[in-house]
Parts: structure tokens; sequence; C-alpha cells
């Protein structure tokens, strides 16, 4: 498939928050995908193990970086993910809010639907964007123990990739 399709497909899925932060294809490799790498974060060891997998795209959660590049450091971090992703013509995609507000299956939604929540309603408006949050009526009672051992299953979910 080739790597604009792919882009075009998630961010069908998960929405398109782009002007809120530097979210979508941050690095273009090769133009045919074939193997799709996940993870939380673009980390150097992340590449590594994406790259000895033979992903052609890498897809995170995290951004390789929180604001605007106009120049890299030659001793930066990005500057060592740029060059790797550059040696192993990889794409790398990150969405981090847009996967938090996605109202397919968001971080938001995903704990909400862990929690059983009814009544679902999207408040909050930000930016040009309405519905961030979502709340719900509980349906039983959590305990502080069972809502700290719901919160990390997302992030264990999305980590497990390699």
């Amino acid at each position: 498939m080739k790597l604009d399709e792919v882009i075009s497909v998630i961010e069908v899925e998960i929405g398109d928050v782009r002007p809120l932060e530097q979210s979508g294809l941050f690095f273009r490799g090769k133009d045919e995908v074939n193997v799709i790498g996940f993870d939380v974060d673009p980390a150097v060891t992340t590449i590594d193990k994406a790259v000895n997998a033979g992903a052609d795209l890498l897809v995170t959660h995290h951004l390789a970086t929180w604001s605007p590049v106009s120049r890299i450091a030659a001793s930066s971090q990005l500057n060592t993910t740029v060059r790797k992703l550059g040696a192993a013509d990889m794409s790398l995609a990150c969405y981090h809010l847009t996967w938090d507000f996605s109202r397919n299956d968001g971080n938001f939604l995903y704990l909400a639907k862990l929690l059983n929540l009814q009544n679902l309603n999207w408040i909050t408006k930000y930016e040009h964007i309405s519905g961030v949050t979502v709340v719900g009526e509980l349906q039983k009672e959590h305990n502080l123990e069972d809502l700290v051992r719901l919160q990390f299953l997302p992030a264990v979910a999305l980590k497990t990739f390699f």
C-alpha cells in the first residue's frame, strides 16, 4: 500500500487535530508500506526495533518533537532520530492529541469503555474542536485500586508491538 494511502486511512479512522500540535507524518521514507510498527514513543531504541522488524512505517502516540523545527542540532536526539529514519528509509507518523481525542477509539473513549460508562457526552471546546472530553455515568462503584489498574491498560496495549 502507498504511504499516503496508509496515512489517509489512519487519519480518517482516528481523526485529525493537526492544528493543535505537530501530529501527522513527521518523516517521509519509502513510498511503499508493507510492514507497520506501533509504539508509544519514537525513541531511538523504538526506531531500532522497528528497523530490525522490517517496518516501513512507524506510528507512535508521542511526537518526535513538541514544537515546530527550524533547525536540528547535530548532537540532539532529534538529529539521531532523523538520521536513523533516513538510513532505513522508514517513515514516522505521530498522533498525540489525535489519539487522545479520537471519537472512534481514542484513549479517552477507551477508558470510558473500560469503566463501562453509560450516556456518554462529549464536552469542552478546545480551539476549533468541540467535545474533547468524554463524560458518562458509572454503572457501579470503583475503588481507587480498580481505577489505577484501568488507567494503565491503554498504554500497555499500545506498547506491545515488537
